[in-house]
């Protein structure tokens, strides 16, 4: 159960709860929890496989496609294609309570790019204590609205400074920079994050411009931690949303692309094999939408 609150499959008064909360009188505790392996039948579906071996798997996820079952997608997750790619592995006897079989990190639903997955048992739980203890390295690219060609500090670590209430006031974030400032669950809003400075976890995010155009920027990024939402909060807050964002967007999208996604790819990803410990490095092409994006906005990549 307390994993089952973790993942954000249990609610209070129609909240995502933390294992912490106090219950009250009159309080509406509301959870959706099947039994292990219960509705996950096996989905054929075609992968991008990077690369795979007997322990590891690495995809080039498409956007649009969801990881693992919960909320709202129980079915055509990329978990059901890997039981119906993979019927004699491992897959089915990794099924715990959360449904996610040989997952050991996430990406967002409409987030492009490298996602590993664990084959066995064992090679799960060495994934993620690597994943856990940030000794995966993790880069992505991303499309943010407005150019970032101010001349404010590189090392932002004080809101109070540079908070933005709305892309009216956008802060002229430098072309380089680190943003290491704490994220936590939004007070009234629970699908979103935000920028708590002093009841959220801590959030690094390192970042450099690789291209502007038509008002918007080519940036690539490495995240130092693993928050979620991490690069999507983090930018907006400074009213620098990733293009085609809805959810922390608000503001107008340049004419010359409409994005139908939020424009982020996981680019590469660097990390030691679990089981061989020999260093690894896996990039994702660009997806097409991605590419348009560049070619619309006139933005002259370096990648």
């Amino acid at each position: 159960m307390q994993r089952a609150i973790e993942g954000g499959q249990v609610h209070l008064n129609g909240a995502p709860c933390e294992p912490g909360d106090r219950i009250r009188p009159g309080a509406i505790v509301t959870t959706a929890i099947d039994p292990p392996g219960s509705g996950l039948d096996p989905e054929p579906m075609e992968f991008d496989v990077l690369y795979e071996d007997k322990d590891i798997l690495v995809l080039n996820k498409p956007a649009g496609l969801v990881v693992h079952p919960g909320s709202g997608n129980l079915s055509g997750t990329i978990v059901h294609g890997l039981l119906a790619r993979y019927p004699e592995d491992s897959f089915r006897e990794m099924i715990d309570e959360l449904s996610r079989p040989g997952i050991v990190h996430r990406l967002d639903k409409d987030t492009s790019g490298v996602l590993v997955i664990a084959r066995n048992a064992a090679v799960r739980d060495l994934l993620k204590a690597d994943f856990k203890e940030h000794r995966v390295q993790k880069t992505y690219l991303a499309l943010l609205a407005g150019e970032l060609a101010g001349d404010g500090p590189s090392l932002v670590t004080d809101t109070s400074l540079l908070k933005v209430e709305n892309c009216g006031e956008r802060v002229l974030l430098p072309p380089a920079g680190r943003l290491e400032l704490s994220i936590g669950r939004h007070p009234t809003c629970p699908v979103k994050m935000t920028i708590l400075p002093l009841m959220g976890k801590a959030a690094v995010t390192e970042y450099r411009t690789l291209g502007t155009g038509g008002g918007c920027s080519l940036v690539q990024i490495r995240l130092h931690t693993g928050r979620t939402h991490q690069i999507r909060v983090h930018f907006s807050h400074f009213g620098h949303p990733v293009l085609g964002d809805v959810l922390y967007g608000g503001c107008p999208e340049p004419k010359a692309f409409h994005a139908t996604r939020q424009m982020l790819h996981a680019w590469r990803i660097h990390f030691t094999h679990p089981t061989t410990r020999k260093p690894l490095s896996f990039q994702a092409p660009l997806p097409v939408d991605f590419l348009e994006a560049l070619e619309a906005l006139q933005i002259r990549r370096e990648v």
